[in-house]
């Protein structure tokens, strides 16, 4: 890909796989030059070896001239593989989206893929760093981030290396083929004695973000909280 100097997009040329011979017709002037495989969104280098416009140097361009040597060296890239099982038991078809996690407080799209007939992924062509792993593609699943994470905060990153692949980045997804997810209920007393009163129960989640509600007149006194994905809540009634 090149840029003209105010960083729009001139345009893109692909040389044969594994020639590495490109060329292109440009006015005078100075350009930003990058090259990617067009197999990966996430390997690139800018010219000289730069991983950002910020960083990168211009080529020159001058009329009548061809600018020789603007080489380029790609990593090979890394892959992470691993399993998905809901409920125990491997499944297919459950999807694993992959977060450079180079900025853990604002992780950028990568990648997703889906399990095969054996419950297993691959996500291949990454170049080495970090990424945090989610799995999980269905209202009735309880999605999770790699280790056994509810939220990405709470995330483990995953280390991938140039030419390795960093192997069994499984997961156990929760799944109630109900479609109904989690349940809390209860009832709601005073003193041992069913409260008359109007009450209210609120379900919070671990940073106390409301995540759902019910009240008296709903239910009378009994009440029942359902969708909820697996995790811990803090339940508060107030009357």
């Amino acid at each position: 890909v090149i840029y003209y100097p105010d960083l729009s997009s001139y345009g893109f040329s692909v040389s044969a796989f594994g020639g590495y011979i490109y060329t292109a017709e440009l006015l005078p002037g100075a350009y930003y030059v990058m090259a990617k495989p067009s197999f990966s969104s996430n390997i690139f280098k800018f010219y000289n070896n730069a991983d950002s416009l910020s960083s990168a140097q211009k080529v020159t361009v001058e009329a009548g001239k061809t600018t020789e040597n603007i080489d380029f060296t790609l990593p090979k890239g890394g892959t992470i593989s691993g399993s998905v099982k809901l409920n125990g038991k491997l499944s297919s078809n459950v999807s694993v989206s992959i977060y450079d996690a180079s900025n853990p407080s604002s992780p950028k799209y990568v990648a997703t893929v889906y399990t095969n007939d054996l419950g297993e992924y691959e996500v291949k062509y990454l170049k080495p760093g970090k990424y945090y792993v989610y799995a999980g593609n269905s209202d009735t699943q309880t999605p999770e981030w790699y280790d056994n994470a509810l939220k990405r905060e709470d995330a483990k990153a995953v280390t991938v290396e140039e030419g390795k692949t960093t192997e069994d980045i499984n997961f156990d997804l929760f799944y109630d083929e109900t479609g109904k997810k989690a349940v809390i209920s209860g009832i709601v007393q005073s003193s041992g004695a069913d409260i008359e009163d109007s009450w209210k129960i609120t379900v919070y989640d671990e940073n106390w973000h409301e995540v759902k509600s019910v009240s008296r007149s709903e239910f009378g006194r009994r009440y029942e909280i359902s969708g909820l994905n697996r995790g811990k809540y803090y339940v508060v009634c107030t009357a």
